[in-house]
């Protein structure tokens, strides 16, 4: 009987950790899709286990800048600020900026945090 219980829970959790997945995904694909319109060379970070979901480099014009960019898909309010925190930690290098960025499904970036104030 428990044993039901149990592959029922991890069934439903995989199921729904499998769709939060996929909108982040797609939402990091329309964005990577996004900044190759307007001429940067970028990375998607597959897995995204990493502090940063995509790295591009600016177009020549643009001196050749490196952004590293985590991009966050939610549907509630509200986001971990502690991500954040630890996003704004990784020390300031010359030519690379960080942005962080966060897509509430239904409204779009709904916060967004840019170092030097920095905007792709």
């Amino acid at each position: 009987d428990s044993a039901i219980f149990i592959i029922f829970t991890f069934f439903f959790m995989s199921r729904k950790r499998i769709k939060k997945y996929r909108s982040g995904r797609a939402f990091e694909y329309k964005y990577l899709n996004y900044l190759k319109k307007k001429g940067f060379w970028c990375v998607r970070s597959a897995g995204s286990h990493s502090l940063w979901d995509i790295v591009c480099l600016a177009p020549k014009k643009d001196n050749s800048t490196l952004h590293l960019i985590q991009l966050k898909f939610i549907k509630s309010k509200y986001f971990d600020k502690r991500e954040l925190k630890k996003f704004q930690k990784v020390p300031k290098v010359s030519s690379v900026f960080k942005h962080f960025i966060v897509w509430k499904k239904g409204e779009g970036i709904i916060f967004r945090w840019d170092e030097d104030g920095v905007r792709i």
